[in-house]
């Protein structure tokens, strides 16, 4: 049991981790800069711009109908947060990975979620680029999302290979526990 409410101090201060400095780094940015204004914080790689995203992650269905868009984007990612939340409570104690990986998926979901209630649209700032070469622009929610997913991805591959080794190990047969 006390390892069990470890693992859930942990996941809450990697949600915090995403979601505080996420909507920190927005207010700023919201307070700070009027839409669509830009600095270049390193030339040719780094600019800080005000977007407002009223789409999806590389802004896909921003120029969809906005009687379809906005129901979308606050249903879904709601549905999607609860599901999270659901997997948490299932996740194995042991399988902290999984936990700590959906903390910080969840912490910027919620995130991005706040911000569509709150502006309309979320609010992206973060310009990487090489010369002429740009990377759609993101925000902190975005890269602890990001992180997540890629430590999900791991822990699957892990997982999966982990399992194939085990399987050939015992000669493809079941071994009963």
């Amino acid at each position: 049991m006390q390892q069990r409410n470890r693992i859930k101090l942990v996941s809450a201060i990697l949600f915090l981790s995403v979601f505080i400095p996420d909507q920190i780094t927005k207010h700023l940015i919201h307070s700070n800069f009027r839409l669509h204004e830009s600095k270049v914080i390193i030339n040719n790689i780094l600019n800080i711009i005000y977007v407002g995203n009223t789409g999806s992650a590389f802004s896909l269905f921003a120029n969809t109908a906005s009687w379809f868009r906005i129901p979308f984007f606050l249903i879904v990612p709601a549905i999607a947060m609860i599901v999270i939340v659901i997997l948490l409570k299932k996740s194995a104690v042991n399988n902290k990975f999984e936990i700590f990986a959906f903390s910080l998926i969840l912490g910027g979901a919620f995130g991005n979620f706040v911000d569509r209630i709150h502006y309309g649209y979320v609010v992206d700032f973060i310009q990487m680029h090489y010369k002429r070469y740009y990377w759609p622009v993101y925000n902190v929610a975005d890269i602890g999302i990001t992180i997540g997913v890629v430590m999900l991805f791991f822990g699957m591959t892990l997982t999966a290979n982990s399992a194939k080794r085990k399987n050939r190990n015992d000669g493809g047969k079941r071994i009963p526990k």
